[in-house]
Protein backbone atom coordinates (compact mmCIF):
# COMPACT_ATOMS: atom_id res chain seq x y z
CA UNK A 1 0.00 0.00 0.00
CA UNK A 2 1.84 3.47 -1.28
CA UNK A 3 0.27 5.23 1.97
CA UNK A 4 1.98 2.63 4.06
CA UNK A 5 5.28 2.75 2.25
CA UNK A 6 5.16 6.60 2.51
CA UNK A 7 4.74 6.93 6.13
CA UNK A 8 5.57 3.50 7.39
CA UNK A 9 7.59 5.00 10.47
CA UNK A 10 4.67 7.28 11.58
CA UNK A 11 2.17 4.30 11.24
CA UNK A 12 4.52 2.09 13.38
CA UNK A 13 5.31 4.71 15.93
CA UNK A 14 1.39 5.69 16.58
CA UNK A 15 0.66 2.25 16.46
CA UNK A 16 3.22 1.55 19.45
CA UNK A 17 1.42 4.17 21.54
CA UNK A 18 -1.69 2.99 20.98
CA UNK A 19 -0.07 -0.72 22.21
CA UNK A 20 0.64 1.12 25.24
CA UNK A 21 -2.29 2.88 25.93
CA UNK A 22 -0.15 6.10 27.32
CA UNK A 23 2.56 8.77 26.96
CA UNK A 24 5.32 9.98 29.16
CA UNK A 25 5.17 13.90 29.23
CA UNK A 26 6.88 16.04 31.32
CA UNK A 27 7.57 13.13 33.45
CA UNK A 28 3.70 12.07 33.89
CA UNK A 29 2.23 9.02 31.96
CA UNK A 30 -0.54 10.17 30.68
CA UNK A 31 -3.39 7.64 29.89
CA UNK A 32 -4.37 8.15 25.72
CA UNK A 33 -6.77 6.59 23.87
CA UNK A 34 -7.65 6.54 20.14
CA UNK A 35 -10.50 7.40 18.22
CA UNK A 36 -10.85 7.12 14.46
CA UNK A 37 -14.08 8.90 12.15
CA UNK A 38 -14.67 7.15 9.29
CA UNK A 39 -17.53 8.06 6.41
CA UNK A 40 -20.74 6.06 5.85
CA UNK A 41 -18.89 2.73 4.40
CA UNK A 42 -17.47 1.94 7.77
CA UNK A 43 -21.04 1.57 9.67
CA UNK A 44 -21.70 -0.65 6.84
CA UNK A 45 -18.98 -2.80 7.77
CA UNK A 46 -20.20 -3.03 11.17
CA UNK A 47 -23.87 -3.40 10.52
CA UNK A 48 -24.08 -5.74 7.40
CA UNK A 49 -22.27 -8.26 9.17
CA UNK A 50 -24.56 -11.12 11.02
CA UNK A 51 -27.40 -8.76 10.02
CA UNK A 52 -26.48 -6.06 12.61
CA UNK A 53 -29.21 -4.07 11.06
CA UNK A 54 -32.10 -5.73 12.97
CA UNK A 55 -33.66 -3.72 15.51
CA UNK A 56 -35.88 -6.02 17.61
CA UNK A 57 -32.94 -6.87 19.33
CA UNK A 58 -31.25 -5.15 22.54
CA UNK A 59 -29.34 -2.62 22.17
CA UNK A 60 -26.31 -4.67 23.70
CA UNK A 61 -27.23 -7.58 22.06
CA UNK A 62 -24.28 -7.52 19.11
CA UNK A 63 -21.83 -6.27 22.07
CA UNK A 64 -21.83 -9.33 23.15
CA UNK A 65 -18.06 -11.73 23.46
CA UNK A 66 -19.65 -13.90 20.69
CA UNK A 67 -21.19 -11.46 18.42
CA UNK A 68 -19.15 -8.54 18.67
CA UNK A 69 -16.48 -7.50 15.72
CA UNK A 70 -13.00 -7.26 16.02
CA UNK A 71 -10.19 -5.25 14.33
CA UNK A 72 -8.91 -9.29 13.55
CA UNK A 73 -12.44 -10.07 12.15
CA UNK A 74 -12.51 -6.83 9.67
CA UNK A 75 -9.11 -7.68 8.99
CA UNK A 76 -9.92 -11.13 7.67
CA UNK A 77 -12.66 -9.79 5.79
CA UNK A 78 -10.64 -7.46 3.87
CA UNK A 79 -9.29 -10.06 2.28
CA UNK A 80 -12.54 -11.69 1.10
CA UNK A 81 -12.79 -10.21 -2.76
CA UNK A 82 -16.89 -10.72 -2.86
CA UNK A 83 -18.99 -7.98 -1.58
CA UNK A 84 -21.60 -10.32 -0.17
CA UNK A 85 -18.57 -11.87 1.48
CA UNK A 86 -16.73 -8.87 3.06
CA UNK A 87 -19.83 -6.81 4.36
CA UNK A 88 -18.12 -3.76 2.81
CA UNK A 89 -14.94 -4.27 4.96
CA UNK A 90 -12.93 -2.87 1.46
CA UNK A 91 -13.73 0.26 2.55
CA UNK A 92 -12.58 -0.04 6.58
CA UNK A 93 -8.97 -1.54 4.83
CA UNK A 94 -7.18 1.67 5.18
CA UNK A 95 -8.19 2.60 8.94
CA UNK A 96 -7.63 -1.09 10.25
CA UNK A 97 -4.44 -2.25 8.12
CA UNK A 98 -2.41 1.06 9.00
CA UNK A 99 -3.70 1.89 12.83
CA UNK A 100 -5.03 -0.29 15.39
CA UNK A 101 -7.83 1.21 16.42
CA UNK A 102 -10.49 -0.60 18.53
CA UNK A 103 -13.81 -1.46 16.39
CA UNK A 104 -15.56 0.32 18.79
CA UNK A 105 -13.73 3.31 19.08
CA UNK A 106 -14.47 4.10 15.18
CA UNK A 107 -16.96 6.88 14.77
CA UNK A 108 -19.36 8.23 11.64
CA UNK A 109 -18.70 11.30 9.86
CA UNK A 110 -21.90 13.15 10.96
CA UNK A 111 -21.71 15.43 8.23
CA UNK A 112 -21.02 12.67 5.68
CA UNK A 113 -24.07 10.65 7.49
CA UNK A 114 -26.10 14.32 7.78
CA UNK A 115 -26.13 14.43 3.59
CA UNK A 116 -26.60 10.58 2.62
CA UNK A 117 -29.92 10.39 5.02
CA UNK A 118 -31.39 13.68 3.96
CA UNK A 119 -30.05 13.04 0.08
CA UNK A 120 -31.94 9.76 0.25
CA UNK A 121 -34.91 11.49 2.40
CA UNK A 122 -35.71 14.78 0.56
CA UNK A 123 -33.74 14.24 -3.21
CA UNK A 124 -34.68 10.77 -3.55
CA UNK A 125 -38.20 10.23 -1.95
CA UNK A 126 -39.61 13.78 -1.00
CA UNK A 127 -38.86 15.19 -4.73
CA UNK A 128 -39.92 12.40 -6.43
CA UNK A 129 -42.67 11.48 -4.67
CA UNK A 130 -44.30 14.91 -4.88
CA UNK A 131 -43.41 15.09 -8.46
CA UNK A 132 -44.98 11.91 -9.49
CA UNK A 133 -47.92 13.16 -7.38
CA UNK A 134 -48.65 16.36 -9.08
CA UNK A 135 -48.38 13.96 -12.46
CA UNK A 136 -50.85 11.70 -11.71
CA UNK A 137 -53.36 14.85 -10.49
CA UNK A 138 -52.67 16.72 -13.47
CA UNK A 139 -52.83 14.45 -15.83
CA UNK A 140 -56.66 14.71 -16.67
CA UNK A 141 -56.88 18.85 -15.92
CA UNK A 142 -57.45 21.15 -18.60
CA UNK A 143 -54.78 23.50 -19.96
CA UNK A 144 -56.06 26.27 -17.63
CA UNK A 145 -56.40 24.44 -14.41
CA UNK A 146 -53.32 25.18 -12.03
CA UNK A 147 -50.72 22.24 -11.88
CA UNK A 148 -47.74 21.22 -9.55
CA UNK A 149 -49.94 22.42 -6.73
CA UNK A 150 -47.93 19.94 -4.09
CA UNK A 151 -44.64 20.11 -5.71
CA UNK A 152 -45.15 24.39 -5.30
CA UNK A 153 -46.54 23.79 -2.06
CA UNK A 154 -43.35 22.18 -1.10
CA UNK A 155 -41.32 24.77 -2.84
CA UNK A 156 -43.07 27.41 -0.62
CA UNK A 157 -42.77 25.59 2.32
CA UNK A 158 -38.74 24.91 2.08
CA UNK A 159 -38.92 28.68 1.75
CA UNK A 160 -40.46 29.36 5.05
CA UNK A 161 -37.51 27.46 6.49
CA UNK A 162 -35.45 29.93 5.57
CA UNK A 163 -33.86 27.88 2.36
CA UNK A 164 -33.34 29.57 -0.87
CA UNK A 165 -34.92 26.46 -2.75
CA UNK A 166 -35.74 26.50 -6.57
CA UNK A 167 -37.46 23.64 -8.74
CA UNK A 168 -37.71 23.91 -13.20
CA UNK A 169 -38.44 21.45 -15.72
CA UNK A 170 -35.92 20.76 -18.24
CA UNK A 171 -36.32 21.81 -21.53
CA UNK A 172 -35.83 19.23 -24.81
CA UNK A 173 -33.89 20.34 -27.48
CA UNK A 174 -36.34 22.34 -29.22
CA UNK A 175 -37.35 24.44 -25.77
CA UNK A 176 -40.27 22.91 -24.53
CA UNK A 177 -40.75 21.57 -21.15
CA UNK A 178 -39.95 17.94 -20.96
CA UNK A 179 -41.27 15.55 -17.67
CA UNK A 180 -37.79 15.80 -16.15
CA UNK A 181 -37.21 17.46 -13.70
CA UNK A 182 -34.44 19.28 -11.71
CA UNK A 183 -33.86 21.83 -8.67
CA UNK A 184 -31.07 23.53 -6.53
CA UNK A 185 -29.03 21.37 -4.38
CA UNK A 186 -28.98 22.17 -0.94
CA UNK A 187 -25.76 22.65 1.22
CA UNK A 188 -24.78 21.19 4.71
CA UNK A 189 -26.07 24.04 6.77
CA UNK A 190 -29.48 24.27 4.96
CA UNK A 191 -30.06 20.44 5.22
CA UNK A 192 -29.77 20.94 9.03
CA UNK A 193 -31.85 23.60 9.14
CA UNK A 194 -34.48 21.12 6.60
CA UNK A 195 -34.43 18.90 8.94
CA UNK A 196 -35.37 21.11 12.15
CA UNK A 197 -37.94 23.16 10.41
CA UNK A 198 -39.28 21.33 7.34
CA UNK A 199 -41.51 18.47 9.31
CA UNK A 200 -43.64 21.04 11.19
CA UNK A 201 -44.64 22.49 7.58
CA UNK A 202 -46.02 18.92 6.13
CA UNK A 203 -49.69 19.90 6.96
CA UNK A 204 -48.95 22.87 4.43
CA UNK A 205 -47.55 20.51 2.11
CA UNK A 206 -49.80 17.56 1.51
CA UNK A 207 -53.17 19.85 1.74
CA UNK A 208 -52.53 21.86 -1.22
CA UNK A 209 -54.77 20.71 -3.66
CA UNK A 210 -57.48 22.08 -0.49
CA UNK A 211 -55.62 25.51 -0.12
CA UNK A 212 -54.98 25.75 -3.55
CA UNK A 213 -51.09 26.59 -3.77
Amino acid sequence: MIVWLSFQELFEEINTIIKEGEMKIDGENIKLEFFSWRRLQAINAMILYNSRWDMSKPEDYYWADEMKRTLQDVRTCCKKKKKKDNFDCIFFDCIVTLLNIRIENVRVDELHLLLRVTGRWFEKNMITNTVQWDTRDDKNKNSSDPKWLHLKALVKAINECGISFTFWQKLDGTGKKTSAYDSRSLVGEEKKKLLQRLPEKFDKVYSARKHGF
